[in-house]
C-alpha cells in the first residue's frame, strides 16, 4: 500500500510516523532537523509477522527499527561455554526478557554511535539482544548503509568522528557535491541550497582552521 504512494506523500507519512520517534534518539536530540528529514527519507517500510525475530544475538547489527505498530521483546542472548554449559547461570532458562518496545519506541541506537565515530561497515556492532516480534509489527527501518549516506553528507553534525584523515575526504566530497550540483543545476539557485553551500564551506575551513 505504502509503494504506490507518491513520493511526496511517502516522505511526508515517514515524517509524521517518525519525526517524534526520531527526536527521542539520544545521539539525536540536538541534530538539526534538516539532517532528521534527511534521515526520514531513508527510512523504509518493514511488516513482520508475530514470533519473528528482527535480529537474534551475535548477528551485526545493521539497522535501527523506529516502531509504529506492535510490540517487540528484546531479550539478552545466553553465552554457553566451552563445556556446553551455560555462563554465569545454573538455570534451564536460557535468556530473560529485558524490554518491551512499541508503538513510537526505537532499537538500535549502537549503531548510530558506531557509524558516527568511524563510518565504517568492518565496525558494525554485534546485537548482543535478541530482538523478537510479539505481535505483528509496522515499523520504519534505517539500513547501516543509508545511515552511513547521511552521516557521510552531513559528517558536521556529528563531531565524535575521530579520523581527522576521513574528515578532510569528507569535507573536500561535500564541497565537490555541491559545486557539482551546482553546475548541473542551470536554474538558480535556491536560497536553502545556498545556505547549505555557505554552511559546507564554513565547515570546511574551521576543519582546516583546528588542524
Amino acid at each position: 500500500m505504502f509503494s504506490i504512494l507518491s513520493q511526496k506523500n511517502r516522505k511526508s507519512i515517514k515524517r509524521y510516523l517518525c519525526m517524534d520517534t526520531l527526536k527521542k534518539v539520544p545521539m539525536l536530540q540536538s541534530t538539526d532537523e534538516r539532517v532528521l528529514k534527511v534521515i526520514c527519507n531513508y527510512l523504509k517500510p518493514v511488516i513482520y509477522s508475530e514470533n519473528s525475530y528482527v535480529i537474534r544475538a551475535g548477528e551485526p547489527l545493521d539497522l535501527m527499527l523506529f516502531i509504529t505498530q506492535g510490540i517487540i521483546w528484546t531479550f539478552a542472548g545466553t553465552q554457553v561455554d566451552g563445556s556446553g554449559k551455560l555462563n554465569g547461570s545454573s538455570s534451564s532458562s536460557t535468556s530473560s526478557i529485558t524490554r518491551c518496545l512499541e508503538k513510537g519506541d526505537f532499537y538500535g541506537e549502537e549503531l548510530l554511535s558506531r557509524i558516527s565515530t568511524y563510518i565504517s561497515f568492518s565496525d558494525l556492532p554485534i546485537c548482543t539482544d535478541n530482538v523478537k516480534c510479539h505481535t505483528k509489527v509496522e515499523a520504519f527501518a534505517l539500513l547501516a548503509k543509508d545511515l552511513k549516506t547521511v552521516v557521510t553528507e552531513f559528517w558536521w553534525y556529528f563531531p565524535n568522528l575521530n579520523n581527522s584523515e576521513l574528515e578532510e575526504k569528507l569535507a573536500l566530497s561535500s564541497v565537490r557535491a555541491v559545486r557539482r550540483r551546482n553546475r548541473e543545476k542551470k536554474a538558480t539557485r535556491s536560497p536553502k541550497l545556498a545556505a547549505d553551500h555557505r554552511e559546507q564551506r564554513l565547515a570546511y575551513q574551521r576543519l582546516h582552521a583546528s588542524c
